[in-house]
């Protein structure tokens, strides 16, 4: 399965990033040969808009960095989607089935009415197409539980 995340920014990474120059790829080997853990990928060191580098993990073949960064962006709406279903969960101590299938349910719901609400709004105001999210998911939760009261 192919990846691609940030690396973290450890004192052999941040060795390499000293050492050569972005855009660059590096071929990075991580673990121990004592245990037989070993893994091996690449690291691309890419600079960013504002001139700093960033480095990323991939087991990608050799790309352009413009390329590997875009596919890192692709996979930001995806990890920003789990970290606001979590805020969206609603939480039971009820051990019957049906309470907690029906909370998993409305969170859901609750979830994807805010991502049509966002929607919804960027195609009103078209030229803010790059404003991510305009409304808030506490700001969403308070006026959906007002509303429910």
């Amino acid at each position: 399965m192919k990846f691609v995340m940030p690396a973290i920014k450890n004192p052999r990474v941040k060795k390499l990033m000293k050492e050569y120059d972005a855009p660059t790829i590096v071929r990075y080997r991580m673990g121990s040969t004592k245990d037989g853990r070993v893994a091996h990928f690449n690291l691309f060191i890419v600079e960013a808009e504002d001139g700093q580098k960033i480095v990323f993990a991939s087991n990608h073949p050799y790309y352009y960095e413009s390329i590997i960064a875009e596919k890192y962006r692709k996979r930001w709406g995806i990890e920003t989607s789990y970290r606001v279903k979590s805020e969206l969960r609603l939480k039971t101590c009820s051990r019957k089935y049906v309470v907690r299938f029906f909370m998993f349910c409305f969170s859901v719901l609750l979830y994807n009415a805010w991502v049509l609400l966002n929607l919804l709004y960027r195609f009103i105001n078209f030229f803010d197409v790059f404003v991510s999210p305009f409304i808030e998911v506490q700001t969403f939760l308070v006026f959906v539980l007002a509303n429910k009261l």
